[in-house]
């Protein structure tokens, strides 16, 4: 998804990589939902808040 949303093996792999972190962080399966704004989040979080704070610490060379 990242790789085509994207376009670029860096996002690719972070997307990857954050998805992988709401998999692992609670027993069981993730929690869906979605905000008032129609926003899907999972476990309580928005997917792209998520990403952003993961590339602001992992990939400084990328401008956001």
């Amino acid at each position: 998804m990242g790789m085509l949303r994207y376009q670029d093996i860096g996002y690719g792999v972070a997307c990857g990589m954050v998805a992988a972190s709401f998999a692992i962080e609670q027993v069981g399966m993730p929690t869906l939902n979605y905000c008032d704004n129609g926003v899907e989040t999972w476990n309580n979080e928005e997917i792209d808040t998520r990403l952003d704070k993961y590339l602001k610490r992992t990939l400084p060379c990328y401008n956001l």
